[in-house]
């Protein structure tokens, strides 16, 4: 008798499995689960933007282009805001932990941070383990308990000699491989223990990029690939040793396609567009060269065969499609001045710089929007006072059947998209 029930309690588990929620993931890093920007979640409809409201909640929390981190129905974000010390105007940076499902407030950290052209975190939250790390533009690092929001340890980049302030302040965020925190800070890289802050390694003490460190394999050894503000660098996670390097100066982060890593530019006046290399005996080889684009510092997706990403041109930002067989560009779409992006079930997330959200299929043969909803109301990004345009830099985040997104000015909105 107990044998045939608990063949009947099998069959019943296996039912619940194959009819039960599609999946969804959590977004722990800047870039998701891989680093790449692409989300595997299944559980989520972009039909239900078409025609709909579909806002849960909206919070500010502060001037910034901080992406979020989600895990276990809790999110964690940065930004900076202006505050009285003794009378005088100052500034502080505040980390906050919301509840993804309401934005209630759960804990905030802060601490001083400086004023800044385009003020604000640029770094995004990583979680890893207990722990949550941060970054402000001034190099203030931070291990973070992410439960209650206690320090378990910080340290200043900076005044540790272990970097310079880069153009835009520090921008990258933090990359937890192999029990090494790693990121983009001297001229190619450090590497702390998570646990402690301790040196495992460092590079030069110079300025460094902007973009996020991605993993990669070269043979068997994980590299990561480590932009300065001149060059491309591979280096060894285990040692910090350059394998090898590669003129090439870039806010974006390099995007990686099998074998293949893709470049796009970034600087303020870079006219060298988009490169292609494909790894052979262990150094990259030019494939293509397109330098008819100046290209964003957002980075882009690579998906089926072609890159999709924002460039910029006279007349504005254009989300455009790329054959990353020979860099031709496939289609081009006016979105206005700037856009953030992601990607998950071959379809690509947009969010334009006026407040339209819109699903876009993931196409090479033209631009075609499957869904689109007006979740906020921004100005043109040039009409707005003191320098502090409002508009959407920062790409969407997709967990949990919701998507986040955030303006310059701190406005986090959480859409459902869950069907």
């Amino acid at each position: 008798m107990w044998k045939s029930g608990f063949r009947i309690w099998v069959a019943v588990c296996v039912l619940l499995v194959a009819t039960g929620p599609s999946f969804a993931e959590d977004w722990e890093q800047w870039r998701g689960p891989n680093g790449d920007g692409i989300s595997s979640e299944t559980d989520w409809d972009p039909s239900v933007l078409n025609g709909t409201q579909k806002v849960l909640w909206r919070a500010n929390v502060g001037l910034g282009h901080s992406a979020v981190a989600v895990r276990d129905g809790k999110l964690y974000t940065m930004g900076s805001r202006q505050v009285q010390n003794r009378g005088a105007d100052a500034w502080e940076d505040v980390v906050r932990c919301l509840d993804a499902r309401t934005g209630r407030e759960i804990w905030r950290y802060s601490y001083p941070s400086s004023d800044q052209d385009w003020p604000g975190p640029g770094s995004t939250p990583v979680l890893h383990g207990p722990y949550l790390y941060t970054l402000s533009r001034d190099g203030d690092l931070h291990c973070i308990r992410a439960d209650n929001g206690t320090v378990a340890w910080r340290r200043n980049l900076v005044n540790d000699g272990l970097a310079q302030v880069p153009d835009w302040g520090f921008c990258t965020s933090a990359l937890v491989v192999d029990r090494k925190l790693i990121l983009n800070a001297g001229e190619s890289g450090i590497a702390l223990r998570p646990e402690t802050g301790k040196v495992i390694w460092k590079s030069e003490s110079k300025a460094g990029g902007l973009a996020t460190p991605v993993l990669m394999k070269e043979g068997d050894t994980d590299v990561v690939l480590i932009s300065s503000q001149r060059d491309l660098y591979s280096v060894e996670v285990a040692t910090g040793k350059v394998r090898w390097s590669e003129p090439w100066g870039t806010y974006a982060d390099p995007v990686l396609a099998g074998d293949r890593i893709l470049l796009t530019s970034g600087g303020d006046g870079d006219k060298n567009g988009s490169k292609l290399f494909q790894m052979s005996s262990g150094r990259p080889e030019m494939v293509w060269h397109n330098e008819r684009t100046n290209y964003s510092f957002q980075s882009w997706v690579a998906l089926d065969g072609h890159g999709y990403g924002i460039a910029r041109g006279r007349q504005g930002a254009f989300l455009e499609c790329v054959d990353l067989a020979d860099g031709q560009v496939k289609w081009a779409e006016k979105i206005g001045d700037w856009g953030g992006l992601a990607a998950a079930a071959g379809k690509l997330i947009l969010i334009k710089d006026r407040g339209e959200l819109v699903v876009v299929a993931a196409s090479p043969q033209a631009y075609e929007t499957i869904s689109s909803a007006k979740i906020i109301d921004l100005q043109h990004w040039r009409t707005y006072p003191d320098s502090r345009p409002n508009t959407y830099w920062t790409a969407p985040v997709l967990s949990e059947g919701r998507i986040y997104t955030r303006t310059t000015h701190g406005d986090l909105l959480c859409v459902d998209v869950s069907g």
